[in-house]
């Protein structure tokens, strides 16, 4: 008994604590892509992230895989959120141990819910931020871009 409940509860904090570096990573991901920057940097990080999901089939299945888990430790962590396993502690100890381990599967379930969101937003972000400085590009391109940078520099 004290042996499966040790590797239990290891094996669960280890993936916890997976689960928190990769949201942390992924937060840093996101406001990377989110902070405000010229045409330029916006395009090497949209180059690197693209270089790096079209030619690189390892990055692609990683990605994928992370997601797929992500996506299943999300429903293993909604599925258990209000649920509490048998234990050896009666009385007093009792009561705080139910009380821990429910605050326990709810910040588990916010941590697996929060990192899942972030994927999801990482994925959308590149492809906006792809799309937008395509545009820029296309859009200097344009005589009228052109223009309008001749007349601010004659204005300065």
């Amino acid at each position: 008994l004290f042996f499966r409940l040790f590797v239990e509860v290891k094996l669960n904090t280890m993936l916890e604590g997976m689960m928190f570096t990769l949201m942390m990573l992924e937060a840093l991901m996101v406001s990377l892509l989110v902070m405000p920057a010229n045409n330029a940097l916006r395009g090497k990080i949209v180059e690197v992230y693209t270089n790096l999901w079209t030619r690189s089939n390892t990055f692609r299945g990683l990605a994928t895989a992370v997601m797929i888990i992500q996506t299943g430790m999300f429903v293993e962590a909604i599925r258990t959120i209000n649920v509490l396993e048998e234990h050896a502690h009666t009385g007093l100890t009792s009561d705080y141990h139910n009380r821990n381990r429910l605050l326990r599967n709810q910040l588990y379930a916010m941590i697996a819910g929060v990192s899942l969101f972030l994927s999801l937003l990482i994925f959308r972000l590149r492809s906006i931020l792809a799309y937008l400085h395509e545009t820029r590009c296309l859009y200097k391109a344009t005589e009228e871009y052109k223009r309008d940078k001749a007349q601010r520099e004659k204005s300065n």
